[in-house]
């Protein structure tokens, strides 16, 4: 509505280079090539001295080095006791979480955290590759839902900028179209069919 993302050439000879570079032990070196690959242009600098954090969606993802372990965190929620936290908390462990899955649903306290943790001496690119393309869009799927539907507190969100009454307008008229032509694309598959 307000701007078209600026597209992404993703340099895939990094990821070939991090995989070798994984290969050779050089573990640091292929998870910042990893990164290098997926946000071009930031700075990704030591992990272990400083967390690198970026935004999807609602959620803030913060990857960092700590304890011999790479570790990449996304909150979801806070659990309130006048909310159903048990309700929430089964649907973490039975929609969220998944067996084989790289990361899961971490409680801290009352905090619903996303993790990923693994030592270093198990890392491989592919790893960490598929946990940042996965485990923020999941994050921003499912933080919305836990607090409308259980009562939660939404836990270290992004802000999201709102909509101006024009921007608002451009997307209701998009809206709109989209659905007047899907209506349009079902009466034609009707009359198809018949």
């Amino acid at each position: 509505v307000r701007r078209l993302p600026r597209p992404l050439n993703l340099d895939y000879a990094l990821l070939e280079a991090a995989s070798a570079a994984s290969d050779d032990g050089q573990v640091d070196d292929a998870i910042h090539k990893v990164f290098a690959h997926l946000f071009p242009g930031a700075a990704v600098g030591d992990l272990a001295a400083q967390p690198f954090t970026f935004v999807q969606g609602s959620s803030q993802v913060t990857a960092r080095v700590e304890d011999g372990q790479l570790a990449i965190t996304v909150p979801l929620v806070r659990l309130t006791p006048t909310g159903n936290a048990v309700a929430a908390l089964r649907y973490a462990l039975t929609t969220i979480s998944g067996s084989g899955q790289l990361y899961q649903p971490r409680l801290r306290g009352d905090d619903l955290y996303l993790e990923f943790r693994d030592k270093l001496t198990r890392m491989h690119p592919a790893k960490v590759l598929e946990v940042l393309r996965r485990m923020p869009v999941e994050a921003d799927r499912c933080d919305d839902w836990l607090v409308g539907q259980f009562g939660a507190q939404p836990l270290e969100r992004a802000e999201i900028e709102p909509l101006s009454e024009d921007e608002l307008a451009r997307a209701e008229a998009a809206w709109r179209t989209h659905w007047d032509e899907v209506e349009e694309l079902l009466k034609e598959s009707q009359r198809k069919r018949s």
